[in-house]
C-alpha cells in the first residue's frame, strides 16, 4: 500500500510554488531533453520516496548508495591525504622553540649598539 505523502512536504511545496510562471512545453522534442538537472532529481527523488512501492524503493536507495560511494571514491583518490604522516608533520611544526637566554648585560650592551648604528 502506497504511504502518504507528508502535510509538511505538500506545504513546502506550496509555499514554495510560483503562480506565475509560464512552461512551454515543445512537444517534437523529448520532454527529458527539456528539463533541468535539478527538476530531474526532484522529480526523481518524489518518486523514489512516495510514489513506487518499497521493493522498488529499496532498489532504488542500494542503486543511491553504490553512486554516492562511487563518487566517494573518486573524490578520494582525488585528494589523497595521508593523514597520519600529516599528523606527524602537524607534531614537528608544533614542537616548543628552544628560546637562549643571554646575560642581562649582555642585552643592554647590543641594545646600546642598536642605538648608535641608527
Amino acid at each position: 500500500m502506497q504511504e502518504k505523502i507528508p502535510k509538511s512536504f505538500v506545504n513546502l511545496i506550496k509555499d514554495n510554488r510560483d503562480l506565475d510562471f509560464k512552461f512551454y512545453i515543445d512537444y517534437s522534442i523529448d520532454i527529458k531533453g527539456q528539463l533541468l538537472e535539478e527538476t530531474k532529481v526532484i522529480l526523481s527523488l518524489i518518486y523514489r520516496d512516495y510514489l513506487c512501492d518499497k521493493e522498488k524503493r529499496e532498489k532504488l536507495l542500494a542503486i543511491d548508495l553504490e553512486e554516492i560511494r562511487r563518487e566517494e571514491t573518486i573524490l578520494q583518490e582525488k585528494y589523497k591525504i595521508d593523514f597520519e604522516n600529516r599528523k606527524k608533520d602537524i607534531q614537528e611544526e608544533n614542537l616548543p622553540i628552544k628560546v637562549e637566554k643571554g646575560k642581562w648585560y649582555i642585552k643592554i650592551i647590543d641594545f646600546i649598539k642598536k642605538i648608535l648604528k641608527r
